[in-house]
């Protein structure tokens, strides 16, 4: 589909002693370009980013569909994280 999100989503700093996958959130999408419902599909492997994706994603809004059907739209958001070591900026040298 050609809908784009009208705003970019702020996504949040991640702090984790590994590398995480991917969160990828499945939405279903009204004509006028609202989130009805959203869904983890695949996770990160960290419950706080994962949470964090599905709550940004029923926040995310969308263009208006130009379609004249009213039917809703099924698309896919991924939340690549880039994370920060917590044990790294807890270190303070004196």
């Amino acid at each position: 589909s050609t809908r784009r999100l009208i705003t970019p989503l702020p996504i949040p700093s991640q702090y984790h002693s590994d590398v995480l996958s991917s969160t990828v959130v499945e939405t279903l999408v009204g004509r006028d370009g609202l989130v009805i419902s959203a869904r983890i599909i695949d996770g990160s492997g960290s419950a706080r980013a994962d949470a964090d994706a599905l709550s940004l994603a029923r926040r995310a809004r969308f263009t208006p569909a130009k379609a004249a059907q009213n039917l809703p739209e099924v698309g896919k958001l991924i939340f690549q994280w880039f994370t920060l070591n917590l044990n790294d900026t807890n270190n303070v040298k004196r």
